[in-house]
């Protein structure tokens, strides 16, 4: 019961934040990305999702190379993007 109602508390606490940026700072969040997401986040994301209302469609699940490949040139891609 304890353990069910902090996961609420953050949940609220993660939509707040969401909140503050998408509407004090809309030009700043543009994508939430997801990257290698683990398995067991899948069931999660779908009971959380409908809370999080239009904010969902901001929410990209990906891998590494998908974020190196479309969001990284050479020159910018971090050392724990690199192969």
């Amino acid at each position: 019961d304890l353990l069910f109602s902090c996961c609420i508390a953050a949940v609220r606490c993660d939509a707040a934040a969401i909140d503050v940026f998408y509407y004090y700072y809309p030009k700043r969040l543009g994508q939430v990305l997801f990257v290698d997401a683990p398995f067991v986040f899948q069931p999660v994301w779908q009971l959380v999702r409908p809370w999080l209302k239009s904010y969902a469609s901001l929410v990209r699940f990906c891998d590494v190379a998908t974020v190196r490949k479309e969001y990284f040139t050479e020159a910018t891609l971090p050392a724990s993007f690199k192969a």
